[in-house]
């Protein structure tokens, strides 16, 4: 930027042109230069003058000086040709650029010599500046600093706070022209602008605007900062609860008691606020992890809001969490201890059994478990019981928590039993079968057979828990599906195998009779007896070239010979796998 300038023109035998400027003045006021400018005869000739004209000046595009083409004067070095003042209006910003040209025709009459130069002025000062600006929160009065070159010569300086920068929501308010700084001292509607403008978010973007009125021009200059919004969590006044299950208050007499997995609590909150211009957004009861109930808002103010919860699973005084969240996020808690009374369905260990396993006489024992729930719960054991085969129970009788009661069953009978446990909140059923009197030991003369834990079924035997162990003399019977293992030999024309029998034959029998014999035999992949596998076994016995007999010889083992008049399939003294699908033998 310059205060003053200037150029030479070309010139004629050493004699040239000079145009010189300087700022005479500037108006702040009104954004203009005037400057003095001189044009002047230059250098050293061969003579002393020249005889000169066509002289014109031009600055900025306005033509300042000219003279007609025979007007001439004698030009010496240091002749003033022509001076004056010409005045310049700058830009909105204070800036302004100029050129200026000379021209003239020395020794002639046309035009021989010339020249021209630009220059920037010297600024000139406008609208003031923010130089720096705070982020700031809700409750501070931010200060701003500013420059103002311009000072006094404005007309008008003032700043406010804008949300979008198209309009003013914090008014302007007058500013010093000749300070450096200056507060908002913000009044609380304000504030309040500035809180309503973000109600869904703890930030709010804001612009700091200085307005500088000069010389009929308005000029802005802004800087963008972040107010925040602070000590704005939701408020409640207070949190309670009630037991709503009629029937577990019935028994406790106290709402404020609750009974594990029964009641259902309702939970109230009362006087619910949302500060700075946010809403309550949503809200929830907890105890740890789990989530009672839980509910949304829309409005920054409730005088009343409540919660149902389901049952709660739990055995003692638990605390409960009340969150409420706002719309900017913002969340309170407050605490509430529930009190909780354990509770669980009550049960019992029965012993329901007759006397020596036997008699008709059956003792019933019940011995119950169950919640006191405060004090306040009590317990009743009903009983009743029916033959297996009868449609109907007994009518129900009651008897005392860890009592014997001895009933009269007719041990010939099985007996269902019912035992059902009531408490004032739930009843439990328990069904029980008690069986036919078994004697320990039983001797049955008529079948000469002896009983452990059961009746015999056959004569002349030993059974245990009804299994027979012995196989009679003078009796048939039949064993299916047992597996064993054999061997083929003289020349394949015999097969030899022994079958293990799940009973020991009595001491008294002399021979076996073979009345059935169902067979699958492989070896090697082959079938023995037939070209694969027969359903239900072949029928040895009624093949007539297989002749087959049977010996014992131990109480527990039975042995198979089958001869054959032609050769079983399979290679000598090769080991078989036999399948013993049905046989069926009589013993004398």
């Amino acid at each position: 930027m310059a205060s003053s300038g200037s150029f030479n023109t070309s010139g004629y035998s050493g004699r040239y042109l000079e145009f010189a400027w300087s700022i005479k003045s500037q108006s702040i006021a009104n954004n203009k230069t005037t400057i003095s400018w001189t044009l002047t005869g230059r250098g050293t000739a061969s003579s002393s003058y020249y005889k000169a004209g066509n002289f014109k000046v031009v600055i900025d595009g306005t033509t300042v000086y000219s003279t007609p083409r025979d007007k001439r004067i004698s030009l010496y070095n240091g002749t003033q040709v022509a001076s004056g003042e010409y005045t310049m209006t700058h830009d909105a910003t204070g800036k302004k650029s100029f050129s200026a040209s000379a021209q003239a025709g020395i020794y002639t009459y046309d035009v021989n010599c010339t020249g021209s130069g630009s220059w920037s002025l010297t600024d000139i000062p406008r609208q003031a500046n923010i130089t720096s600006a705070p982020n700031f929160t809700d409750i501070q009065n931010p200060t701003i600093n500013y420059s103002n070159p311009a000072g006094n010569n404005v007309s008008s300086l003032q700043a406010c706070i804008s949300l979008t920068g198209s309009a003013a929501d914090i008014s302007y308010r007058d500013i010093s022209k000749t300070g450096t700084s200056y507060t908002f001292n913000l009044t609380e509607a304000e504030r309040n602008v500035l809180r309503a403008a973000t109600p869904n978010s703890n930030t709010l973007s804001v612009r700091f605007y200085i307005k500088t009125v000069i010389g009929g021009n308005t000029f802005k200059s802004y800087v963008t900062k972040t107010m925040t919004i602070v000590n704005a969590n939701p408020t409640v006044a207070t949190l309670t609860y009630i037991d709503s299950n009629s029937t577990t208050t019935a028994v406790t007499q106290n709402n404020q008691i609750l009974v594990q997995n029964l009641s259902t609590p309702i939970f109230t909150i009362s006087n619910v606020n949302a500060l700075k211009y946010a809403t309550i957004k949503k809200y929830q009861i907890a105890i740890g992890e789990v989530v009672l109930g839980s509910g949304t808002g829309s409005a920054a103010h409730y005088d009343t809001l409540t919660i149902n919860s389901q049952a709660l699973n739990y055995s003692n005084n638990q605390t409960a969490v009340l969150t409420i969240e706002d719309s900017r996020g913002n969340k309170v808690t407050k605490n509430i201890t529930l009190i909780i009374a354990e509770w669980k369905k009550p049960t019992a260990i029965i012993n329901f059994s007759r006397l020596n396993n036997f008699y008709s006489d059956t003792d019933l024992t019940v011995d119950a478990s169950f919640s006191s729930v405060d004090e306040k719960n009590t317990i009743t054991i009903y009983y009743s019981y029916k033959k297996k085969s009868a449609s109907s129970y007994s009518a129900e009788q009651t008897m005392q928590d860890n009592t014997t009661v001895t009933l009269n069953l007719d041990n010939a009978f099985e007996w269902d039993l019912k035992v059902r446990l009531v408490d004032k909140f739930s009843t439990v059923t328990y069904n029980m079968t008690v069986a036919k009197g078994l004697p320990i030991i039983f001797f049955d003369r008529l079948l000469s057979s002896t009983g452990f834990n059961c009746f015999p079924t056959e004569e002349q035997n030993v059974e245990v828990n009804g299994v027979p162990l012995v196989y009679n003399a003078d009796n048939t019977y039949t064993l299916e599906k047992i597996h064993c293992s054999g061997r083929v030999s003289s020349s394949t024309k015999n097969i030899e195998f022994s079958i293990p029998i799940p009973r020991y034959i009595a001491g008294d029998v002399t021979s076996i009779t073979l009345e059935d014999l169902k067979l699958n035999i492989r070896t090697e992949g082959l079938y023995s007896l037939s070209s694969a596998y027969v359903n239900g076994g072949y029928d040895v016995l009624g093949d007539n070239t297989i002749t087959t007999t049977a010996t014992i010889p131990n109480p527990n083992t039975i042995n198979i010979s089958m001869t054959k008049t032609s050769v079983y399939n399979g290679s000598n003294n090769m080991p078989l796998a036999v399948t013993v699908e049905t046989i069926t033998f009589s013993l004398a």
